[in-house]
């Protein structure tokens, strides 16, 4: 019995001894329990090619895969927005996310635009994706990429991609490569904005929708913002019954403000955005926007730049903007720096 009980203690000092040097010797233990799982739903097409989706679709989730993120399985995501009844994920609401969090065991849902897809000699792509937090709402990261074929041209004319396949990769890589920080926001000394439809004069459809999206995008790089994602504002115009077109009404003001719980409202239009055909005559977008303290219902700060692919070139070629939703993101960009400055006193 002696011995029995010797032998016994002796089993479970091994068994302990033999799970601490697992431990040490294979980290990934920690990191698997901190691995968190993601939703990854179709991302919302702006382009006039049908066949985006499902190649994007395939490119991040594959990327997503490589990075050691486990992504829900395509059959569950799809059989999830079925029984929602779900057609776009362009105005998602919170409440179908916290759903969606629920039911697949995930800790996080991936949203996705795709603004240019362009097959041709010199192919475009460009797109966008948030990672939003269902409990709280709220975007935890952002990121967005465009390029076309000839921007990865190095010496003597050599590296241009011609096909529209390996250009995605490319593009899917760099809009993934910040993807490991995901970090909330801290949200002291910051102000909540609501970026409503831009109304579009332009002659691509759906340019006010790929400004407001930009929008989103800068706003969550600044640090006195904290953006509300686009598809949940889609949504609370659907809910609220209007449509604003570049203007917005002291009832509508109150109405939005208290819905989306936010501190300003911006608004705006697009001037001019090329449609394709036009592209290589007039490349240039110009976008007018005006920020509207929601409490106070006054506006804070207005601004409108217009700018072309050429903008940026600082010697010879270098630095020309090759795709027009790039320009789109660099007016935006300039235009929420200006923002920044508003005072709210």
């Amino acid at each position: 019995m002696m011995r029995y009980d010797r032998d016994l203690k002796t089993h479970i000092f091994l068994s302990i001894l033999l799970i601490f040097v697992f431990c040490i010797s294979y980290p990934c233990t920690a990191q698997d329990k901190e691995r968190e799982r993601i939703v990854l739903f179709p991302f919302e097409n702006l382009t006039a090619d049908s066949s985006a989706t499902s190649l994007i679709m395939h490119v991040v989730r594959e990327s997503l895969q490589k990075k050691g993120i486990d992504v829900v399985d395509e059959a569950e995501t799809n059989d999830f927005l079925f029984k929602e009844r779900i057609r776009s994920t362009g105005n998602i609401s919170a409440e179908v996310l916290l759903k969606a969090q629920r039911k697949l065991s995930a800790d996080y849902v991936l949203l996705g635009t795709i603004h240019n897809f362009y097959v041709s000699e010199n192919p475009q792509l460009g797109i966008s994706a948030r990672l939003i937090d269902p409990e709280t709402g709220d975007i935890v990261w952002t990121d967005y990429s465009s390029h076309a074929g000839e921007d990865f041209v190095k010496l003597f004319g050599l590296g241009a991609i011609r096909d529209i396949d390996r250009l995605s990769h490319r593009v899917v890589d760099r809009l993934l490569g910040s993807f490991n920080s995901v970090r909330p926001k801290e949200k002291e000394s910051t102000y909540r904005i609501a970026v409503m439809p831009l109304k579009n004069k332009g002659k691509r459809a759906g340019a006010g929708s790929i400004a407001a999206h930009m929008f989103v995008f800068e706003l969550f790089k600044s640090s006195r913002f904290v953006p509300v994602d686009y598809g949940f504002i889609k949504n609370a115009t659907v809910y609220l019954r209007i449509w604003p077109k570049g203007e917005l009404d002291y009832l509508t003001i109150d109405a939005v403000s208290e819905y989306l719980n936010v501190d300003a409202i911006l608004i705006g239009t697009v001037e001019a955005y090329p449609d394709r055909e036009y592209e290589m005559i007039t490349p240039e977008v110009e976008i007018s926007a005006r920020l509207i303290d929601a409490r106070k219902k006054r506006i804070l700060w207005s601004d409108s730049i217009r700018m072309d692919r050429d903008a940026e070139i600082y010697i010879f070629d270098w630095g020309r903007i090759t795709t027009i939703d790039k320009i789109a993101q660099k007016v935006a960009s300039r235009l929420v720096k200006g923002m920044e400055k508003a005072r709210w006193q």
